[in-house]
């Protein structure tokens, strides 16, 4: 988000700023209609996974490569103990969505289909999708710790996210944006759910 008096001249001429907050606006309207989208699967979903509370979870978004996922899987339960891995299935190919499901159950990993995203954009289809996690999921287990990693982000090592927080609200890659801002990679990025308990939190 940039403030008004950071846009040029020429951005100015050409309408720049006014395509940005338009573009916001149906941003925020699609989301805001998305992740109110309740389905009977997430009401067992959390039924099934209420011992989670004041637990740490990594959270999966997993989109139509099963074979990634179930690397990252295997790899993980030998190399992150301190972290339960929950996988939401958001691709749009439903045959795809029956493989992930199977390599969820081969490896006794949580799953849960995601409702159909409205946007083909990639990187608006995974910011939404990690939105409607944690409106839905995430707020509902109120977990010690949480976070996001890409489905074929593989841990080949031991790793200890939660150590990585014990001194500091959030953790992961950063990027630097240009107007002095930055923001996590969506990719790798971790937080104290007491941070942001109760924040308007948007993905997006």
């Amino acid at each position: 988000m940039r403030y008004l008096t950071e846009f040029s001249t020429i951005e100015w001429l050409t309408l720049l700023p006014v395509r940005h907050a338009l573009r916001q606006v149906r941003n925020d309207a699609w989301l805001a209609a998305y992740k109110n989208i309740r389905t009977a699967e997430l009401s067992q979903f959390l039924a099934e996974h209420e011992d989670m509370a004041s637990k740490n979870i990594a959270l999966v978004v997993a989109f139509e490569q099963p074979w990634a996922l179930n690397w990252l899987l295997q790899m993980a339960s030998r190399n992150v103990s301190d972290m339960a891995v929950l996988v939401f299935d958001n691709s749009r190919n439903d045959s795809k969505r029956i493989e992930i499901e199977q390599v969820c159950e081969s490896n006794r990993a949580p799953y849960l289909a995601l409702p159909p995203n409205p946007t083909r954009h990639v990187n608006r289809s995974h910011g939404m999708a990690m939105s409607w996690i944690y409106h839905n999921v995430v707020r509902a287990i109120n977990p010690r710790i949480f976070g996001f990693l890409d489905h074929d982000l593989i841990p080949v090592r031991k790793v200890s996210i939660v150590d990585k927080l014990m001194d500091q609200p959030v953790y992961g890659l950063p990027n630097q944006g240009k107007f002095g801002f930055w923001s996590l990679w969506a990719g790798y990025c971790f937080f104290d759910y007491a941070g942001t308990k109760g924040k308007s939190i948007n993905f997006l």
